[in-house]
């Protein structure tokens, strides 16, 4: 994904989830493009963005008693088909294999199992 793709990956993110901010969008996605490019997918056909992956490698993370090191956060994951989402998927799982855990919310282990 490079900063190009930034309005379209935008429009599909709030595509997915209307009830979310535009400017935090917009500021939360450009960050991880600044900050974590390699980490920043897009699944493209005939140039039109079909499916996007955007992960957060962390060293540690701290809860309340505990600290897990080697996480890798699911960000957002977008897809227009299941073809795409399986891509998608087979490349979080190529990833994830250099991590411990893998941390996502619960909306997006279900977009992962629909």
């Amino acid at each position: 994904m490079d900063e190009k793709d930034l309005r379209n990956v935008v429009n599909l993110l709030l595509k997915q989830y209307p009830e979310r901010n535009v400017k935090e969008v917009e500021e939360h996605t450009a960050w991880h493009v600044q900050n974590v490019k390699e980490y920043c997918f897009v699944v493209e056909d005939k140039g039109e963005i079909k499916g996007i992956l955007i992960l957060h490698p962390h060293k540690s993370i701290k809860r309340i008693k505990e600290e897990y090191t080697s996480v890798l956060e699911l960000e957002e994951i977008y897809a227009v088909n299941k073809e795409v989402k399986k891509l998608l998927v087979k490349r979080l799982q190529e990833i994830s294999e250099n991590f411990e855990y893998l941390l996502l919310e619960t909306d997006l282990l279900r977009v992962i199992l629909s």
